[in-house]
Formats: C-alpha cells, structure tokens, sequence
C-alpha cells in the first residue's frame, strides 16, 4: 500500500467539505503531427495525489462526512494498441501504485459521476483550475469544471489548486531524497560538461555533454529545456537556442537540472571556455559568489523572499559602489 500517496490525499480530503467530489486527471500528451504525440509527462498535482505515471488516467474522491469513497478510472487494455505501443498500467499495478482498492474503466467516468450527482450525494466538485493568466489556454480540470457546469448548474466548484500548492510546499523525506538525487546528477553533468569544454565549440555540443549523463542515469524527464548561453547570449534570462561558438575568452553561463521520480534540481552556474577567468571577470565572479555566501548564512526559516533579495541587493550596491560603476 501507497501509504505516501494516501498521506497526500488526506491533506487535501481534510479541507474538502461534506458532500464533495474532488476529479482529479493525469493530463494527455497533445497531439504533434499525423499519429505522433508529444512526449507526455505527468501533471504533478495528480502525480502527487496518485503515484501514477500515465496519460488518460482519472482519480475521484467523494467525501461524505467521515468517509471517503476513492476511484482510479483507468484505459481498458487494447490489444492493438499494446503491439504498437505497449501495455497500459493494469488494474493490480495501478491499486499498488497509487493505495485505492476501487480500480475502474474510463468509459464508465461519465455514468459514475452522473450518478452521483443525480442521487444528490454530490453538491460541490473540486477540480484543479491553475490558470497562468487570463488568456491561457484551459487546462483539463477547466474544461471539465465548464463540461459539468453545463449540465449540472446546480453544482458549485471548486479550486483545488490552492490546497496542492500549499501541501506540496512542505516536502517529506523521500521527496527531499528524490531532490538530493536530482541535484547529484545535475552536478556530476556539469562536471562532465565542463571537464570537456574548449574554445570553438558549439553551446549545444556543450549541452550534450551534459545530456549524455542524465540519459546515462537513466533520466526520462529534464527539469526544464537547458540554458547553454555563451558570451553576450548570457544576458538572455531563458536564452535557450544553444546554437552560437563559444569563443576563446568568453564565458558561459548554464542554467540546468535533472529530475529523479519528477522532482527537479535547477543549477545556474559561470565559467570560461578556456579555464581562465580574466581579471575582470574574477572580479565579478567573485562578487555574485559572495552575494550567494551571504544568502546561505543568512538563511533560517521565516524569513521572506523580499529579505532574501534585500541582501543581495546590499552586497552588489556595495561592491558596484566601490567599482565606480553606480552612485
């Protein structure tokens, strides 16, 4: 049993009121061109809820008073399918994985939810609605939330996303282990990348380098597409064409991370093609490192993001003072 998973839910079940259905959905990879998708990868609100790593999957809790009634609603096997692309989590699987015993087909969703709703066991209904900005597009749970809205006006949503926010910000061991994991890879591809740099090269022949070690370790996922920004490239905050020579002299500036089980590290770190920092370079390499120093000893729990920012602030006014480069 996935006593992980289910601690998960329990977070989140416990702020839900009386007469609640929370839907929950994986997500599914968009389609590319003729019969290729893109690559899926897990929403990670439902990843942290369930444990399953599969598209076209659903989970629904229903809370009445005490008691929790949870689902997993999963694709049924297609042998035609499974030749071409391989099998589908199973029944057994998906029960291991994610701690729910009550293990259902897809296409029985739509007359589960119906059900609910007209025996009147159902009132409101959770669904994740993040939502970037007004003109972003609708994500799954916004479609579902406008789908049932439609045809169950008397039902009240829900924004479950707060509540996933708030429980995911505070990590348990295994999820620390699982950062550590992705830090450790992250830092031995930068070490890869950097033993085999030298002038002339191409940014995305420096990405390899790093690649390689992630697909070595058997990383399926990146934490995000990689920064290899050389020269004046580096003053691109998400420069990510990787495609200029590094010339003899210039630095580069790399903003990476692997992942271990969809938890991300995220490095930034400078240094010069050739392995020779210039006067001028040190000096301000030097700088940000104290400024980093200075955040690291000052860090304690409580403190705000803005005083986290404030000493940095502090650190280079003072040193860009002495510089002569600001008042």
């Amino acid at each position: 049993m996935n006593t992980f998973r289910i601690s998960n839910r329990k977070k989140i079940t416990d702020r839900m009121e009386d007469g609640s259905l929370l839907i929950m959905m994986a997500g599914k990879a968009p389609k590319k061109t003729a019969d290729e998708a893109y690559i899926y990868t897990p929403n990670r609100n439902f990843l942290y809820l369930t444990g399953v790593d599969e598209e076209d999957v659903v989970m629904t809790v229903k809370k009445c008073g005490d008691e929790l009634k949870e689902a997993l609603f999963i694709k049924r096997r297609d042998e035609s399918k499974v030749k071409w692309v391989g099998e589908t989590i199973s029944p057994e699987r998906a029960k291991e994985v994610s701690g729910i015993d009550d293990i259902r087909y897809l296409d029985t969703l739509e007359e589960h939810i119906h059900g609910l709703i007209s025996k009147g066991e159902v009132s409101t209904v959770w669904l994740d609605l993040e939502k970037d900005n007004f003109a972003s597009p609708d994500q799954a749970g916004m479609i579902m939330a406008k789908e049932l809205k439609g045809k169950y006006p008397q039902l009240s949503m829900k924004d479950v996303f707060p509540l996933l926010s708030a429980a995911r910000m505070i990590k348990e061991p295994n999820e620390v282990e699982n950062i550590r994991k992705a830090i450790a890879i992250t830092r031995e591809g930068i070490y890869n990348l950097i033993r085999n740099a030298k002038p002339g090269m191409k940014e995305y022949q420096l990405e390899a380098y790093f690649d390689f070690v992630l697909k070595h370790e058997g990383v399926k996922d990146f934490a995000f597409d990689t920064i290899m920004a050389s020269g004046a490239n580096a003053t691109v905050l998400h420069y990510v064409a990787n495609d200029a020579r590094v010339l003899d002299g210039e630095l580069v500036m790399l903003d990476l991370g692997a992942t271990c089980e969809y938890y991300s590290a995220d490095i930034s770190r400078t240094f010069p093609i050739n392995g020779r920092f210039t006067e001028r370079q040190k000096e301000f390499y030097n700088l940000v490192l104290k400024a980093q120093q200075a955040v690291i000893d000052a860090l304690k729990p409580g403190l705000q993001w803005s005083e986290i920012n404030t000493i940095v602030h502090n650190v280079y006014a003072e040193a860009l003072k002495s510089m002569g480069l600001i008042e």
